[in-house]
């Protein structure tokens, strides 16, 4: 049986269309809007050192055992130490149907309709995948909620009888719990219907947490920070509502 292999199909994707395809990618999906981005991979997988151990600095006279005489203090040596973390490249696919009779009206910009539709489809199983592990490559790690739960930074809503605002920012809430590993919250992530919860909420001077954007462009925040909203369905709302990273 004949088949339409990469070479013969080439051409039908023109490279100006599949460049735009990637670079409006993250237009599509909040994983990649969130994360930080890295250098195009020249290959399936790419191993890059990442810092695992800091130095240490101490006062040469308390690390010596002199009492007082900076001059003559011996100065300790410290250490640093770096990990290998491998990126995996997975490939995504799309297939779409396309019927004869629009394929062969020849004034019908086809790729200008398609798009679109590759692009969201492409941004769904992206996130699906990367927060939730749906359908996830075996190559990647655990999902980020997944692995939240695994280690215990999670909140549930209501818990304690607090309010969703001491959920989100108050202590022991979900911006603490990244808080407490020595991270900084700059982005979240939430179900859409949770517009609807955050809309009214205050913090303790009555100032509002949430600000819907009215520029173009330009995201929503939650305590001054990005948040994105699901506009695809990719939350199952019985087991989550919002990630803070």
């Amino acid at each position: 049986m004949a088949i339409l292999d990469r070479t013969a199909a080439g051409g039908l994707i023109p490279v100006e269309y599949s460049r735009e395809i990637i670079q409006e990618l993250p237009q599509e999906s909040a994983f990649l809007r969130l994360a930080r981005r890295l250098p195009n991979m020249s290959r399936k997988e790419d191993k890059r050192p990442v810092l695992n151990s800091l130095p240490m600095a101490y006062f040469v006279n308390q690390s010596s055992g002199n009492t007082g005489d900076d001059d003559i203090g011996v100065k300790t040596t410290t250490k640093m130490e770096w990990d290998s973390l491998t990126l995996t490249a997975e490939e995504i696919a799309c297939i779409i149907p396309i019927p004869e009779n629009v394929l062969a009206d020849a004034d019908y910009n086809l790729w200008e309709e398609i798009i679109p539709q590759v692009r969201a489809a492409f941004g769904v199983v992206i996130d699906k995948a990367a927060f939730f592990g749906v359908n996830k490559p075996s190559s990647w790690p655990t999902a980020i909620a997944p692995a939240a739960v695994a280690a215990g930074n999670y909140v549930e809503a209501g818990a304690n009888s607090k309010d969703l605002a001491s959920n989100i920012v108050g202590k022991g809430g979900l911006m603490n719990l990244v808080e407490a590993d020595g991270f900084d919250v700059n982005g979240f992530y939430a179900a859409n219907e949770m517009k609807a919860e955050l809309r009214d909420l205050r913090d303790s001077m009555k100032q509002f947490l949430f600000y819907n954007s009215l520029a173009l462009g330009q995201p929503d925040t939650l305590a001054r920070e990005t948040i994105y909203f699901d506009k695809n369905g990719n939350f199952d709302t019985d087991d989550y509502l919002m990630i803070a990273g």
